[in-house]
């Protein structure tokens, strides 16, 4: 059977896509080919091993799908249906419009091919379907449309730091509703939101699980694709394999990966794509933890898991030379164990952008399945940055009531993996273009996260799925 579209995956990318697909095109037939399997939310809670909190609950190793080479580096996803929203915190910032033309303004990275203005109508619709709760009063991002849901309450010591900074510091957005939805009840606030106990936050299962049910829509798990045939810029079939390692072809006429950027790009280097930036510049955001004891003043009183976003060290001058920094600030239980004092502490978190490094890549390897994965580090841009805020805190943050702090180590992963396949309108420089196809293919689209042009701080799972829905609405 001929399928008019075939898609790869089943994460952000792919569900924002499929459900804009449909909505345009209801009677054509679909194919949807997952590497992992369906399961369901009590499934995951069940199984969820009681050392680890990384919310990565599947029954597939995802550690053992690639070959890394740099273990100390991890990259953390989850394979399975829903990919990365089974295990994201549902932290939902847009990027800023300058996020969009850092090498024009800064000089460092790449700009987009797209501006802010091309996709705010798109950041406006996912945050419609994701119920996402935020500040549309005192928010950073040019809005046209109201956030759906009020925004979650400060903490005590969040309402300190947004009398310091009126004009640069807001109520995180996030998808975790603070009034609830038909298919989700109110966030409850336990700090465990990588896998949420009670189904509150957004994932694919959860609010998008019937576009898969549409019957155009044909959905096969545990179907791992590793090629495309094509010629003369025209993709014909994709072969995947099954469980059992047995091979098969599918044709369409449209084609659309959607997989995380270690996957999208192992397939197209698996299909000959004659693109020799295929693999290249695989990178993520970094994380800084501090841990602040505070003199007399009780905190952890907020709504939601992580409750303020500070925008005093991402855009400006500085970003010529060291990365841009968003703030979090944390609800979560960071307990002081002193008597009195338990709640007088507060946990922050510095993620910082990072540029791509060329070095860092994802190749082939001898196994058909598995990409080989190489980290070359991190860059001295994005140290600079780190040093920054080290050697600076107390001028940031001397108005709170500090008793001391300490920081963490640079962070081994954010769960943001980037790269890849980059965006950009010359193909020397970039492996899709602005609507998403792949240069020079007519009918390959290659979308996620992997495509971002730049590295800006903010999380990037609400711009994959803008992204996905303006793909969507081209064609």
């Amino acid at each position: 059977m001929k399928y008019d579209l075939v898609i790869v995956g089943t994460g952000f990318a792919s569900s924002f896509f499929l459900k804009r697909y449909l909505e345009r095109f209801p009677a054509k037939r679909i194919l949807v080919l997952e590497l992992g399997s369906k399961l369901t939310h009590r499934w995951r809670v069940e199984n969820r091993p009681e050392d680890d909190y990384s919310g990565v609950v599947s029954d597939k190793d995802y550690r053992k799908l690639i070959n890394n080479h740099t273990p100390e580096k991890p990259w953390v996803y989850t394979p399975g249906f829903g990919g990365g929203s089974n295990c994201w915190w549902a932290v939902s910032p847009r990027l800023l419009p300058n996020d969009f033309k850092i090498k024009t303004l800064y000089g460092v990275g790449q700009d987009w091919p797209i501006s802010y203005e091309e996709l705010e109508p798109y950041y406006c619709d996912a945050e419609d379907i994701m119920q996402i709760a935020g500040p549309s009063e005192h928010t950073p991002f040019p809005r046209s449309r109201s956030y759906p849901q009020p925004p979650h309450n400060f903490t005590s010591v969040d309402k300190l730091i947004k009398q310091h900074y009126p004009n640069e510091f807001y109520n995180a957005p996030c998808a975790r509703p603070s009034l609830g939805t038909p298919n989700r009840p109110k966030c409850c606030a336990t700090g465990v939101c990588n896998l949420c106990p009670i189904d509150s936050k957004f994932t694919v299962l959860n609010e998008l699980s019937h576009i898969y049910q549409h019957p155009s829509v044909t959905l096969q798990t545990n179907s791992q694709v590793i090629s495309l045939d094509h010629s003369n810029g025209v993709v014909s079939k994709a072969i995947y394999l099954d469980e059992q390692d047995k091979r098969h072809e599918v044709e369409a006429d449209l084609f659309m990966l959607g997989a995380n950027p270690l996957f999208n790009s192992h397939i197209l280097l698996g299909s000959n794509i004659d693109n020799a930036n295929i693999g290249k510049g695989l990178a993520e955001h970094v994380g800084l933890g501090v841990e602040v004891n505070l003199i007399n003043q009780s905190n952890l009183d907020g709504g939601t898991a992580l409750t303020g976003h500070g925008y005093f060290l991402y855009d400006g001058e500085h970003r010529k030379d060291r990365a841009a920094c968003i703030v979090e600030t944390f609800n979560t239980p960071h307990i002081r164990l002193e008597r009195g004092k338990y709640t007088h502490r507060l946990g922050m978190k510095f993620v910082f952008e990072e540029l791509y490094a060329p070095e860092s890549t994802v190749s082939l390897s001898s196994n058909i399945r598995i990409p080989d994965v190489h980290y070359a580090g991190h860059t001295q841009y994005l140290h600079n940055g780190v040093d920054h805020i080290k050697n600076n805190f107390e001028q940031y943050f001397g108005f709170l009531p500090i008793e001391d702090y300490e920081f963490s180590e640079i962070l081994p992963a954010e769960g943001h993996i980037l790269g890849t396949h980059l965006m950009g309108n010359d193909p020397s420089d970039s492996v899709v273009n602005k609507h998403g196809f792949v240069h020079g293919m007519k009918n390959l689209l290659v979308l996620g996260a992997g495509s971002f042009s730049a590295m800006s701080p903010a999380n990037p799972s609400l711009t994959v799925s803008a992204v996905a829905l303006k793909s969507a609405s081209e064609l």
